[in-house]
């Protein structure tokens, strides 16, 4: 009996402090970005406006193709040649400390803003 309320209690601190890290996690990550900061080959090549709706593609016929599309606040890969898609299903991200990466063809996304007071939020 007592095995089993000893269990019980771990569990709940277990369950209990990972609700606490998630919530962490969103009240820290929850300043929106300004920007959209592309890197490929640890290189910037472009920083792209978040307020304005933007196509962009990366790559070409000797390296690999990345299609981002920023939209409503929001930025996404939306089409790679990639053979594991797992940049295609990131998803939309718009908040600092979020990242899409192509690792196959080195490239990069983060959510950046031009507000440099608490730059380093968003750093672990």
């Amino acid at each position: 009996m007592k095995k089993k309320r000893n269990t019980i209690i771990f569990t709940a601190v277990i369950l209990a402090a990972a609700l606490a890290g998630l919530l962490a996690q969103r009240i820290f990550m929850k300043k929106g970005g300004n920007y959209a900061v592309v890197q490929s080959c640890g290189e910037v090549i472009a920083r792209l406006d978040l307020t304005e709706n933007t196509v962009l593609t990366v790559g070409g016929e000797t390296s690999g193709r990345n299609r981002i599309e920023v939209a409503e606040g929001t930025v996404c890969v939306t089409e790679a040649d990639c053979p594991d898609q797992i940049c295609v299903h990131q998803g939309r991200i718009s908040r600092r400390g979020e990242v899409i990466a192509c690792l196959p063809h080195e490239l990069i996304i983060t959510i950046d803003t031009d507000d440099d007071s608490g730059a380093d939020d968003a750093a672990w």
